[in-house]
């Protein structure tokens, strides 16, 4: 009988520690997130599998998998997020590479809708192309679009096994009958691949820089270590070629700002500085080493930008580059109009956020998010509310959040950074713990800070 006992109670164990990992798993991260907005991200569990973590007022940051109508495929490759805009409906859409090459989606049709839906886009495209590496990452951190009906927009881009790089369009098909029948000719949703670099080969993947005028701009890198730019319909240009003959190392970013048609490039170099060329014309180059003109930083991972606008005064743009340093810290550099004021500073600033907040080591890329502000009453301003999201050395996910204040002697406007460690707040099954900042952050007098 006490043999009987003993055994059951360790096969409960088992199973209650069994649980508790499985539990666990979800909390823990790789790769580079997928900001769907400020509030909810998409990321690749340690597991392969996709979550979804959002904030939720006050219940703060929870993780889940992803509620499917069907088990949800592993994945191979960071999911990229994008939504479409249609009417009063919003589709929000997943893509990463699964096992064997093949692109999946995932897609949650309506707002009102929890649960997603699943394909293999490879199996049902025709000619089943097969990809490398991951989906292209969007410039600003998301990418929204309003597809009209009859019309086929490009979405994102992918490396084959060849260093090609196929695009990925989608066809909106008109209704018949609203809201449930369509033209059977024409299936909903349907993606058309076309290879990019029909003559030229690429090294690694795309990243797209969205316009509004879907003029989408693609960047790459040869198998030279050239930055290549081009679009859908054209041969892609050599901007290696065209200025400063600078080589580069892994993947390029870039942003393109409407109001003065200028569109920015940035990637690391083969010395490992961070380089950066811009163009009004998309013709006439220059070319920047912000490793040498701030901090003297040398980078080890693919930078990323991110740009704030003030909702109410379009002329006021902070551009933003993150990267991880050689040194495993999160670095940041800006550029722009300053918070307290509508001129242009022109001046370049950066900052070691790791070494200045404390932070942990990261690995990956960071992904950033800057659509909210936050409104200064004191100097009758508003300033940026940036989120970076990224992943550390223990599988953790990061959360920084800017935020501004005044400070209490000299009544200036200044920033501070918080860090927020979402995967222990996973562990721990709880979102009210205070927020750890530094000692400088006190002095400020924010009272709900407390000491490392």
């Amino acid at each position: 009988m006490m043999k009987h006992l003993i055994f059951s109670i360790l096969v409960i164990t088992v199973l209650v520690t069994q649980q508790a990992l499985l539990a666990d798993d979800k909390c823990f991260v790789q790769g580079s997130p997928s900001p769907a907005d400020v509030n909810r991200l998409y990321v690749r569990g340690t597991d392969n599998h996709i979550r979804e973590w959002r904030k939720n007022g006050e219940e703060g940051w929870k993780a889940r998998d992803l509620p499917m109508y069907q088990d949800s495929k592993e994945i191979m490759s960071d999911p990229l997020y994008f939504k479409i805009i249609q009417s009063k409906e919003t589709e929000e859409h997943l893509v990463a590479r699964g096992r064997e090459g093949h692109l999946w989606e995932w897609q949650r049709r309506y707002s009102s809708e929890d649960k997603w839906v699943q394909e293999d886009l490879t199996d049902e495209t025709e000619g089943k192309p097969v990809i490398a590496g991951t989906p292209s990452r969007v410039s600003n951190g998301i990418l929204e679009r309003t597809v009209a009906v009859d019309q086929r927009q490009f979405f994102f881009a992918t490396p084959t096994p060849e260093n090609h790089l196929l695009s990925w369009s989608l066809k909106r098909c008109p209704k018949i009958y609203f809201p449930y029948f369509y033209d059977d000719d024409c299936r909903d949703n349907s993606f058309e691949v076309n290879e990019l670099t029909t003559g030229q080969t690429s090294a690694g993947n795309a990243f797209v820089v969205s316009r509004s005028d879907n003029k989408d701009i693609l960047l790459t890198r040869s198998r030279e270590g050239h930055l290549l730019m081009g679009r859908q319909d054209e041969n892609f240009f050599d901007i290696t070629k065209a200025v400063g003959q600078q080589t580069i190392v892994g993947d390029p970013t870039g942003y393109y700002d409407p109001n003065g048609q200028l569109l920015i490039v940035s990637a690391r170099g083969s010395n490992n500085h961070l380089l950066v060329w811009y163009s009004e014309n998309e013709t006439d180059w220059t070319e920047l080493d912000l490793t040498m003109a701030a901090g003297d930083k040398t980078i080890a991972g693919d930078p990323i930008f991110y740009v704030w606008k003030d909702q109410n005064d379009p002329a006021r743009t902070i551009y933003n580059v993150l990267a991880r340093g050689n040194d495993d810290h999160l670095l940041k550099w800006s550029v722009g109009n300053t918070c307290s004021t509508s001129e242009k500073t022109g001046e370049l600033e950066w900052s070691d956020l790791t070494e200045k907040y404390g932070g942990r080591l990261i690995k990956g890329e960071p992904a950033a998010i800057a659509s909210e502000q936050q409104e200064i009453p004191e100097k009758n301003t508003s300033c940026p509310t940036e989120k970076i999201f990224v992943t550390d050395q223990n599988n953790h996910l990061l959360e920084w959040q800017r935020q501004w204040a005044i400070e209490p002697v000299t009544q200036k406007t200044v920033d501070y950074w918080q860090v927020t460690d979402l995967t222990e707040y996973c562990l721990k099954g709880t979102q009210n713990e205070p927020v750890k900042c530094n000692e400088w952050m006190n002095f400020l007098g924010f009272g709900s800070c407390v000491n490392d």
